[in-house]
Protein backbone atom coordinates (compact mmCIF):
# COMPACT_ATOMS: atom_id res chain seq x y z
CA UNK A 1 0.00 0.00 0.00
CA UNK A 2 1.57 3.48 -1.03
CA UNK A 3 2.12 6.02 1.48
CA UNK A 4 0.42 9.42 1.49
CA UNK A 5 2.61 12.50 1.35
CA UNK A 6 1.44 15.27 3.48
CA UNK A 7 0.14 18.51 2.04
CA UNK A 8 3.64 20.78 1.07
CA UNK A 9 3.19 23.98 2.97
CA UNK A 10 5.22 26.50 5.18
CA UNK A 11 3.02 25.45 8.50
CA UNK A 12 3.35 21.52 7.94
CA UNK A 13 7.03 22.28 8.35
CA UNK A 14 7.08 24.58 10.99
CA UNK A 15 4.70 22.05 12.66
CA UNK A 16 6.94 19.26 12.30
CA UNK A 17 10.47 21.32 13.58
CA UNK A 18 8.02 22.34 16.33
CA UNK A 19 6.80 19.20 17.16
CA UNK A 20 10.43 17.69 16.94
CA UNK A 21 11.73 19.98 19.59
CA UNK A 22 8.92 19.93 22.19
CA UNK A 23 9.06 15.95 22.11
CA UNK A 24 13.23 15.88 22.21
CA UNK A 25 13.40 18.03 24.88
CA UNK A 26 10.85 15.81 26.97
CA UNK A 27 13.11 12.78 26.32
CA UNK A 28 16.28 14.79 27.32
CA UNK A 29 14.55 15.57 30.16
CA UNK A 30 13.69 12.08 31.30
CA UNK A 31 16.97 10.91 30.14
CA UNK A 32 18.76 13.04 32.49
CA UNK A 33 16.55 11.98 35.37
CA UNK A 34 16.37 7.87 34.67
CA UNK A 35 20.03 7.49 34.28
CA UNK A 36 21.75 8.89 37.48
CA UNK A 37 24.09 7.29 39.80
CA UNK A 38 21.79 6.47 42.73
CA UNK A 39 18.29 4.97 41.86
CA UNK A 40 15.22 7.00 42.20
CA UNK A 41 13.87 7.86 45.36
CA UNK A 42 10.93 9.76 44.50
CA UNK A 43 9.32 8.87 40.87
CA UNK A 44 10.80 10.77 37.93
CA UNK A 45 9.51 13.48 36.28
CA UNK A 46 8.99 12.11 32.97
CA UNK A 47 8.94 8.50 31.17
CA UNK A 48 12.14 6.36 30.99
CA UNK A 49 14.46 7.29 28.28
CA UNK A 50 17.97 6.70 29.44
CA UNK A 51 21.10 7.83 28.37
CA UNK A 52 25.11 6.97 30.03
CA UNK A 53 27.39 9.62 31.28
CA UNK A 54 30.79 7.48 30.93
CA UNK A 55 31.84 5.11 33.77
CA UNK A 56 34.29 2.66 34.79
CA UNK A 57 32.57 -0.22 36.11
CA UNK A 58 33.88 -3.58 35.31
CA UNK A 59 31.80 -5.80 33.56
CA UNK A 60 31.18 -8.84 34.66
CA UNK A 61 29.52 -11.60 32.59
CA UNK A 62 26.33 -12.92 33.75
CA UNK A 63 24.59 -16.23 32.82
CA UNK A 64 21.05 -15.91 31.04
CA UNK A 65 18.46 -17.50 33.81
CA UNK A 66 15.62 -19.75 32.60
CA UNK A 67 12.58 -17.83 30.97
CA UNK A 68 10.22 -16.59 33.68
CA UNK A 69 6.57 -18.28 33.80
CA UNK A 70 4.06 -16.79 35.93
CA UNK A 71 0.83 -18.70 35.70
CA UNK A 72 -2.26 -16.63 36.96
CA UNK A 73 -5.02 -18.73 38.98
CA UNK A 74 -7.27 -17.61 36.21
CA UNK A 75 -6.53 -16.89 32.79
CA UNK A 76 -9.60 -15.65 31.95
CA UNK A 77 -10.81 -11.82 32.65
CA UNK A 78 -14.32 -10.57 33.35
CA UNK A 79 -15.86 -8.53 30.31
CA UNK A 80 -15.53 -4.79 31.25
CA UNK A 81 -18.60 -2.79 30.59
CA UNK A 82 -19.30 -1.65 26.86
CA UNK A 83 -18.98 1.79 27.96
CA UNK A 84 -15.13 1.30 28.45
CA UNK A 85 -12.20 0.49 26.60
CA UNK A 86 -11.49 -3.41 26.59
CA UNK A 87 -7.60 -2.66 27.23
CA UNK A 88 -6.90 -0.74 29.88
CA UNK A 89 -2.97 -0.08 30.07
CA UNK A 90 -0.71 1.66 31.72
CA UNK A 91 3.09 2.36 31.28
CA UNK A 92 6.05 2.02 33.71
CA UNK A 93 9.23 3.39 33.19
CA UNK A 94 12.88 2.48 33.64
CA UNK A 95 12.37 4.91 36.65
CA UNK A 96 9.79 2.57 38.29
CA UNK A 97 11.63 -0.57 37.95
CA UNK A 98 14.68 0.47 39.02
CA UNK A 99 13.13 2.61 42.38
CA UNK A 100 14.44 1.05 45.38
CA UNK A 101 11.47 2.22 47.89
CA UNK A 102 10.80 -1.14 49.82
CA UNK A 103 7.19 -2.33 47.99
CA UNK A 104 7.47 0.62 45.11
CA UNK A 105 6.26 -1.97 42.55
CA UNK A 106 3.80 -3.94 44.79
CA UNK A 107 2.49 -0.14 45.53
CA UNK A 108 2.15 0.48 41.97
CA UNK A 109 0.20 -3.05 41.41
CA UNK A 110 -2.58 -2.59 43.78
CA UNK A 111 -2.92 0.92 42.04
CA UNK A 112 -3.21 -1.17 38.66
CA UNK A 113 -5.84 -3.01 40.54
CA UNK A 114 -7.52 0.45 42.30
CA UNK A 115 -8.47 1.33 38.75
CA UNK A 116 -8.94 -1.45 37.01
CA UNK A 117 -6.32 -1.88 34.91
CA UNK A 118 -5.97 -4.96 32.74
CA UNK A 119 -2.80 -3.91 30.97
CA UNK A 120 0.34 -2.98 31.56
CA UNK A 121 3.51 -1.88 29.58
CA UNK A 122 7.00 -2.11 31.37
CA UNK A 123 10.03 -0.41 28.92
CA UNK A 124 12.75 -3.13 29.26
CA UNK A 125 15.41 0.38 28.21
CA UNK A 126 17.25 0.64 25.11
CA UNK A 127 19.26 -1.28 23.21
CA UNK A 128 22.20 0.47 24.49
CA UNK A 129 20.75 -0.02 28.00
CA UNK A 130 18.85 -2.88 28.87
CA UNK A 131 17.96 -3.43 31.95
CA UNK A 132 18.23 -7.18 32.64
CA UNK A 133 21.52 -9.38 32.83
CA UNK A 134 21.97 -10.77 29.38
CA UNK A 135 24.96 -12.93 28.48
CA UNK A 136 27.23 -11.94 25.80
CA UNK A 137 25.41 -8.24 26.06
CA UNK A 138 26.63 -7.02 29.16
CA UNK A 139 28.14 -3.97 27.45
CA UNK A 140 24.75 -2.72 26.53
CA UNK A 141 23.40 -2.96 30.14
CA UNK A 142 22.11 -0.64 32.36
CA UNK A 143 24.34 0.89 35.21
CA UNK A 144 21.87 -0.58 37.45
CA UNK A 145 22.33 -3.81 36.25
CA UNK A 146 26.03 -3.38 36.37
CA UNK A 147 25.87 -2.83 39.48
CA UNK A 148 23.47 -4.77 41.00
CA UNK A 149 23.11 -7.59 38.67
CA UNK A 150 19.16 -7.96 39.17
CA UNK A 151 16.82 -8.47 36.53
CA UNK A 152 14.44 -5.57 36.52
CA UNK A 153 12.30 -6.21 34.14
CA UNK A 154 12.08 -9.80 35.32
CA UNK A 155 10.69 -8.67 38.89
CA UNK A 156 8.39 -6.24 37.72
CA UNK A 157 6.76 -8.77 34.74
CA UNK A 158 6.50 -11.08 38.18
CA UNK A 159 4.70 -8.58 40.41
CA UNK A 160 2.62 -6.76 37.74
CA UNK A 161 1.09 -10.17 35.32
CA UNK A 162 -1.59 -11.62 37.91
CA UNK A 163 -4.42 -9.22 39.11
CA UNK A 164 -5.29 -10.11 43.15
CA UNK A 165 -8.64 -11.91 41.52
CA UNK A 166 -6.64 -14.18 39.75
CA UNK A 167 -6.81 -13.46 36.24
CA UNK A 168 -3.74 -12.49 34.10
CA UNK A 169 -3.15 -9.00 32.96
CA UNK A 170 -1.99 -8.29 29.07
CA UNK A 171 1.83 -7.74 29.92
CA UNK A 172 3.53 -5.55 26.99
CA UNK A 173 7.06 -4.96 27.04
CA UNK A 174 8.62 -1.88 25.19
CA UNK A 175 11.90 -1.28 23.17
CA UNK A 176 12.90 2.13 22.93
CA UNK A 177 15.32 2.67 19.89
CA UNK A 178 17.02 5.56 20.64
CA UNK A 179 20.81 5.37 20.75
CA UNK A 180 22.13 7.78 23.24
CA UNK A 181 24.82 6.09 25.10
CA UNK A 182 26.46 4.00 22.22
CA UNK A 183 25.89 7.72 20.00
CA UNK A 184 28.03 9.24 22.92
CA UNK A 185 30.63 5.99 22.23
CA UNK A 186 30.65 6.56 18.57
CA UNK A 187 29.91 3.27 18.22
CA UNK A 188 26.57 4.04 16.26
CA UNK A 189 26.20 6.77 13.21
CA UNK A 190 23.73 9.41 14.55
CA UNK A 191 21.62 11.11 12.25
CA UNK A 192 21.95 14.43 11.25
CA UNK A 193 19.53 17.24 9.75
CA UNK A 194 19.67 19.16 6.43
CA UNK A 195 22.38 21.26 7.93
CA UNK A 196 24.39 19.21 9.40
CA UNK A 197 24.17 18.99 12.83
CA UNK A 198 24.19 15.17 14.04
CA UNK A 199 21.45 14.15 17.00
CA UNK A 200 22.85 12.95 20.20
CA UNK A 201 19.28 10.12 20.07
CA UNK A 202 18.50 9.37 16.73
CA UNK A 203 20.79 6.98 14.55
CA UNK A 204 20.80 7.98 10.74
CA UNK A 205 18.34 6.19 8.31
CA UNK A 206 20.88 4.34 6.32
CA UNK A 207 22.32 2.59 10.27
CA UNK A 208 18.79 1.19 10.53
CA UNK A 209 19.73 -0.71 7.53
CA UNK A 210 22.54 -2.40 8.97
CA UNK A 211 22.47 -5.99 11.08
CA UNK A 212 24.05 -3.60 13.39
CA UNK A 213 20.84 -1.97 13.98
CA UNK A 214 18.25 -4.09 12.98
CA UNK A 215 19.92 -7.52 14.11
CA UNK A 216 20.11 -5.79 17.68
CA UNK A 217 16.81 -4.94 17.80
CA UNK A 218 15.37 -8.48 16.53
CA UNK A 219 17.77 -10.31 19.16
CA UNK A 220 16.43 -8.46 21.90
CA UNK A 221 12.68 -8.40 21.11
CA UNK A 222 13.40 -12.48 20.48
CA UNK A 223 14.94 -12.71 23.91
CA UNK A 224 12.22 -10.56 25.78
CA UNK A 225 9.63 -13.38 23.86
CA UNK A 226 11.11 -16.04 25.10
CA UNK A 227 12.54 -15.55 28.64
CA UNK A 228 9.50 -13.15 29.53
CA UNK A 229 6.53 -14.70 27.81
CA UNK A 230 4.59 -11.44 27.10
CA UNK A 231 1.27 -10.91 25.02
CA UNK A 232 3.50 -8.25 22.65
CA UNK A 233 6.43 -6.37 22.29
CA UNK A 234 5.87 -2.65 21.45
CA UNK A 235 8.71 -0.62 19.63
CA UNK A 236 8.95 3.06 20.05
CA UNK A 237 11.00 6.42 18.96
CA UNK A 238 10.88 4.50 15.50
CA UNK A 239 10.63 7.23 12.83
CA UNK A 240 12.26 9.13 10.10
CA UNK A 241 11.72 12.82 11.21
CA UNK A 242 14.99 15.56 10.14
CA UNK A 243 17.80 13.75 11.33
CA UNK A 244 18.07 11.24 8.35
CA UNK A 245 19.83 13.42 6.07
CA UNK A 246 23.71 12.68 6.37
CA UNK A 247 25.76 11.52 3.59
CA UNK A 248 25.28 7.72 3.74
CA UNK A 249 21.62 8.40 3.74
CA UNK A 250 21.69 10.38 0.73
CA UNK A 251 23.29 7.23 -0.53
CA UNK A 252 20.96 4.80 0.65
CA UNK A 253 18.27 7.43 -1.11
CA UNK A 254 20.00 7.52 -4.46
CA UNK A 255 20.24 3.85 -4.40
CA UNK A 256 16.65 3.36 -3.57
CA UNK A 257 14.82 6.03 -5.17
CA UNK A 258 17.03 6.16 -8.44
CA UNK A 259 17.55 10.11 -8.05
CA UNK A 260 20.78 11.79 -7.81
CA UNK A 261 20.06 14.43 -5.55
CA UNK A 262 17.45 15.05 -2.75
CA UNK A 263 14.47 16.48 -4.06
CA UNK A 264 14.55 20.42 -3.89
CA UNK A 265 12.05 22.83 -3.36
CA UNK A 266 11.24 25.84 -5.43
CA UNK A 267 13.32 28.17 -3.02
CA UNK A 268 16.09 25.44 -3.34
CA UNK A 269 16.11 23.91 0.41
CA UNK A 270 15.32 19.96 0.54
CA UNK A 271 11.76 19.68 0.00
CA UNK A 272 11.89 16.44 2.88
CA UNK A 273 7.77 15.90 2.11
CA UNK A 274 8.68 14.69 -1.12
CA UNK A 275 6.45 11.75 -2.26
CA UNK A 276 9.78 9.87 -2.86
CA UNK A 277 11.12 10.73 0.46
CA UNK A 278 8.33 9.62 2.04
CA UNK A 279 8.34 6.41 0.40
CA UNK A 280 11.89 6.01 1.04
CA UNK A 281 11.84 6.64 5.03
CA UNK A 282 8.44 4.15 4.50
CA UNK A 283 10.09 1.66 2.91
CA UNK A 284 13.16 1.45 5.61
CA UNK A 285 10.86 1.59 8.73
CA UNK A 286 8.63 -0.82 7.57
CA UNK A 287 11.82 -3.24 6.64
CA UNK A 288 12.64 -3.28 10.11
CA UNK A 289 9.13 -3.91 11.35
CA UNK A 290 9.32 -6.84 9.11
CA UNK A 291 11.83 -8.84 11.17
CA UNK A 292 10.25 -8.05 14.32
CA UNK A 293 7.26 -9.89 13.00
CA UNK A 294 9.63 -12.46 11.34
CA UNK A 295 11.47 -13.63 14.85
CA UNK A 296 7.86 -12.93 17.08
CA UNK A 297 5.51 -14.73 15.45
CA UNK A 298 6.67 -17.99 16.07
CA UNK A 299 6.22 -17.18 19.24
CA UNK A 300 2.79 -16.32 19.79
CA UNK A 301 3.67 -12.53 20.66
CA UNK A 302 2.27 -9.64 19.28
CA UNK A 303 3.54 -6.44 17.66
CA UNK A 304 2.99 -3.09 18.45
CA UNK A 305 4.56 0.55 17.67
CA UNK A 306 3.97 4.07 19.11
CA UNK A 307 3.16 6.31 16.29
CA UNK A 308 2.97 10.12 15.89
CA UNK A 309 -0.41 10.96 15.21
CA UNK A 310 -1.71 12.71 12.31
CA UNK A 311 -1.38 16.24 11.60
CA UNK A 312 -4.86 16.69 9.98
CA UNK A 313 -7.76 14.85 9.32
CA UNK A 314 -7.46 14.89 5.83
CA UNK A 315 -3.88 13.12 5.85
CA UNK A 316 -5.08 10.08 8.69
CA UNK A 317 -1.47 8.73 8.24
CA UNK A 318 2.95 10.31 8.47
CA UNK A 319 4.04 8.76 5.81
CA UNK A 320 6.49 11.86 5.60
CA UNK A 321 8.20 10.60 8.78
CA UNK A 322 7.95 7.21 7.84
CA UNK A 323 4.96 5.93 10.02
CA UNK A 324 2.99 4.92 6.98
CA UNK A 325 -0.02 3.18 9.31
CA UNK A 326 -1.35 0.95 6.61
CA UNK A 327 2.02 -0.02 5.60
CA UNK A 328 2.96 -0.83 9.32
CA UNK A 329 0.09 -2.83 9.96
CA UNK A 330 0.78 -5.08 7.45
CA UNK A 331 3.78 -6.65 10.19
CA UNK A 332 2.32 -4.62 13.42
CA UNK A 333 -0.85 -5.58 15.16
CA UNK A 334 -1.65 -2.53 16.35
CA UNK A 335 -0.20 0.87 16.54
CA UNK A 336 -0.48 3.17 19.34
CA UNK A 337 -1.47 7.05 18.67
CA UNK A 338 0.69 9.27 20.87
CA UNK A 339 -2.28 12.03 22.45
CA UNK A 340 -0.08 14.18 24.30
CA UNK A 341 -2.06 16.85 25.01
CA UNK A 342 -0.05 18.99 26.92
CA UNK A 343 2.42 18.73 23.74
CA UNK A 344 -0.43 18.85 20.80
CA UNK A 345 -1.54 21.97 22.29
CA UNK A 346 1.78 23.95 20.87
CA UNK A 347 1.81 22.43 17.41
CA UNK A 348 -1.83 22.52 16.82
CA UNK A 349 -1.89 19.26 15.83
CA UNK A 350 -5.30 16.67 16.24
CA UNK A 351 -6.75 15.80 19.52
CA UNK A 352 -8.30 12.37 20.97
CA UNK A 353 -11.40 12.96 19.18
CA UNK A 354 -10.13 13.70 15.70
CA UNK A 355 -8.30 10.43 15.66
CA UNK A 356 -11.08 8.63 17.13
CA UNK A 357 -13.26 9.98 13.96
CA UNK A 358 -10.11 9.24 11.03
CA UNK A 359 -8.47 6.29 12.73
CA UNK A 360 -10.41 4.29 15.41
CA UNK A 361 -13.75 4.15 13.66
CA UNK A 362 -12.47 3.07 10.43
CA UNK A 363 -10.14 0.51 12.36
CA UNK A 364 -10.85 -0.19 15.93
CA UNK A 365 -8.84 -2.93 16.34
CA UNK A 366 -5.78 -1.61 14.95
CA UNK A 367 -5.19 1.28 17.22
CA UNK A 368 -4.84 2.00 20.60
CA UNK A 369 -5.20 5.73 22.34
CA UNK A 370 -1.71 6.23 24.13
CA UNK A 371 -2.39 9.32 26.62
CA UNK A 372 0.88 11.30 27.49
CA UNK A 373 0.96 12.92 30.86
CA UNK A 374 3.67 15.34 29.50
CA UNK A 375 3.24 19.28 30.30
CA UNK A 376 6.68 21.43 30.11
CA UNK A 377 8.21 20.04 33.99
CA UNK A 378 5.07 18.30 35.04
CA UNK A 379 2.31 17.07 34.11
CA UNK A 380 -0.96 17.74 32.44
CA UNK A 381 -4.27 18.13 35.30
CA UNK A 382 -6.34 15.13 36.12
CA UNK A 383 -9.71 17.09 34.37
CA UNK A 384 -7.23 17.03 31.24
CA UNK A 385 -7.02 13.21 31.63
CA UNK A 386 -10.40 12.81 32.34
CA UNK A 387 -11.37 14.74 28.90
CA UNK A 388 -9.21 12.34 27.33
CA UNK A 389 -10.78 9.25 28.67
CA UNK A 390 -13.86 10.30 28.64
CA UNK A 391 -13.77 11.18 24.77
CA UNK A 392 -12.35 7.92 24.40
CA UNK A 393 -15.16 6.31 25.96
CA UNK A 394 -17.73 8.09 24.26
CA UNK A 395 -16.41 7.25 21.06
CA UNK A 396 -16.15 3.86 21.27
CA UNK A 397 -12.35 3.61 21.26
CA UNK A 398 -11.40 -0.08 22.57
CA UNK A 399 -7.80 0.15 23.76
CA UNK A 400 -6.31 2.79 25.49
CA UNK A 401 -3.00 3.63 27.79
CA UNK A 402 -1.88 6.04 30.23
CA UNK A 403 1.96 6.82 30.20
CA UNK A 404 4.35 7.40 31.97
CA UNK A 405 3.11 6.21 35.40
CA UNK A 406 5.97 8.12 37.33
CA UNK A 407 3.64 11.53 36.63
CA UNK A 408 0.76 10.35 38.15
CA UNK A 409 -0.60 12.09 41.51
CA UNK A 410 -3.18 10.29 43.61
CA UNK A 411 -5.46 13.07 41.56
CA UNK A 412 -4.42 11.29 38.64
CA UNK A 413 -5.24 7.81 39.70
CA UNK A 414 -8.55 8.39 41.27
CA UNK A 415 -9.35 10.31 37.81
CA UNK A 416 -8.81 6.46 36.22
CA UNK A 417 -10.18 4.55 38.67
CA UNK A 418 -13.69 6.89 37.86
CA UNK A 419 -13.40 6.14 34.44
CA UNK A 420 -12.61 2.81 34.09
CA UNK A 421 -12.82 0.59 37.58
CA UNK A 422 -15.83 1.98 39.02
CA UNK A 423 -17.95 2.21 35.25
CA UNK A 424 -17.47 -1.62 35.37
CA UNK A 425 -18.88 -1.72 38.80
CA UNK A 426 -22.98 -2.67 39.31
Amino acid sequence: MSGISPPHSWRRSITGILALVVLVGAIIATAVIATRDAPAKTPAATASTPTERPRAEVVIPTPTPEPITVTCPSETAPPPASDIPAHRAVNFGVEDLVDERPGHLEALAARLDQVGANTVSISVGRLDWIEFPWAGNERNQASDVIRTGRDYVGEAVNVFRCAPDGTSRTVILGIDTLFGRDIQRGTVPAGQTVGGWSSDLFASLSAWKSDELSGRLTALAEELAVRYQPDAINITELFFDTTVYGPADLVDFQDVSGLSEWPRRDDGGVDTHHPAVSAWKTDALTGVLAQLDQVLTPHGVELTADVRGPIDVHTPTRADIGQDYPRMLEHADRLNVWDFPGVNQWIGVLDADDYASVLFGPAPESYSLEIGLWLGGGAISPDVLRKELAVASDFGIRSVSVTPASLMTDAHWKVLQQEWRDKTTP
